[in-house]
């Protein structure tokens, strides 16, 4: 269904159509009480719609002087329907939400329309935006790992705003994902091809149900295909190890405990330093590691890997979810990305 217009809205409009036919400083032709009679709302629908224009800078409210037209007051498109933008917001060095929220705002501002962005944890300050039909669509990232990311599509999916998520597919939305069993099978070759690999680490997480464990599909049938025998992997969670309080620890006891390994695959990036430190501590060669990240991350950390773009993952969510707005009942889409082997 369409987002709701709410009487709310109805009267936010309304009252910003005759502030923006007004000068700077005119009173607005009537109180609060007055306007509740005009147009058959209780009083507490009125101070909502003022309350949003004075939040929007259209008008200033003050005792004994009553509602005036703001001597600030922006034009017209300044309330625009917007896209929102939510990341999960945990670990972000290299600024991946940034770039998918830029790119995907571009899209936006070419279609008219504005962009917001705002972490999970604060989602709740735009759901009156979102009953008020100012906000139609929105981006749910899952690039970050964040507990609350599904409470948070139900919430606006319930307002009627159309959504599609990023990284993580959603029954009934939209959705721009990797395609996870490709990126496995290139992660693969990368680690089993070369015969000075005598031994391979392979690190899992399993902090969430995330579909990026398709890589795990991938890796196997790289490693049937090419009849790598048993001894030459080692399957690693830190999930098994939950009395080391952190990554680095549980590792360095892997390796104090013998395990000797020339080659290393993490999910993405983000423990690699630990992994390093582990080495450090355990008194080992660091071994040749990849992981699946942006390209930026994957520089950064001086690793190989499969590098990922999320420039194109906002540019096709945008694309998306502004087509969902002008096609609401057509099926819900999967656009499946693949990555690009990155060496340093």
């Amino acid at each position: 269904m369409p987002p709701k217009i709410t009487k709310t809205r109805e009267v936010y409009l309304s009252l910003k159509k005759i502030a923006m036919s007004l000068n700077p400083n005119d009173p607005l032709p009537g109180t609060i009480r007055h306007f509740a009679q005009k147009y058959s709302v209780n009083h507490k629908t009125v101070e909502a719609a003022v309350a949003r224009l004075k939040r929007n800078g259209f008008i200033t409210a003050q005792p004994r002087l009553g509602l005036r037209v703001s001597p600030f007051r922006p034009s017209a498109d300044e309330d625009a329907p917007s896209l929102l933008y939510v990341y999960g917001g945990w670990r972000d060095p290299d600024g991946a939400h940034k770039i998918m929220a830029d790119a995907a705002g571009l899209v936006a501002e070419r279609a008219g329309i504005r962009m917001h962005h705002v972490k999970a944890s604060r989602f709740e300050s735009m759901l009156p935006m979102a009953a008020e039909g100012s906000i139609p669509c929105a981006i749910i990232s899952y690039f970050s790992p964040y507990p609350g990311l599904d409470v948070v599509l139900e919430k606006f999916s319930a307002l009627g705003v159309r959504i599609c998520t990023i990284d993580e597919q959603r029954r009934g939305f939209d959705a721009v994902v990797l395609d996870n069993r490709r990126i496995g099978r290139q992660l693969g070759r990368l680690l089993f091809t070369p015969a000075s690999h005598r031994r391979v680490l392979l690190c899992q997480r399993y902090l969430f149900a995330q579909p990026e464990y398709e890589r795990d599909e991938g890796l196997r049938e790289v490693m049937m295909e090419m009849k790598v025998p048993h001894s030459r992997v080692v399957w690693f969670s830190h999930y098994n190890h939950r009395d080391a309080p952190t990554l680095r620890e549980a590792l360095a006891r892997l390796f104090n405990g013998g395990v000797v390994v020339d080659a290393v695959f993490m999910q993405t990036a983000w423990g690699v330093e630990q992994l390093r430190e582990a080495c450090g501590d355990a008194g080992v060669p660091v071994p040749f590691v990849v992981a699946v990240d942006t390209e930026e991350t994957l520089k950064r950390t001086g690793i190989s890997g499969v590098a990922v773009s999320v420039k194109e993952m906002g540019v096709r969510a945008a694309e998306m979810v502004l087509d969902r707005l002008r096609n609401p009942s057509a099926k819900p889409r999967i656009v499946s990305l693949e990555g690009r082997i990155y060496m340093p």
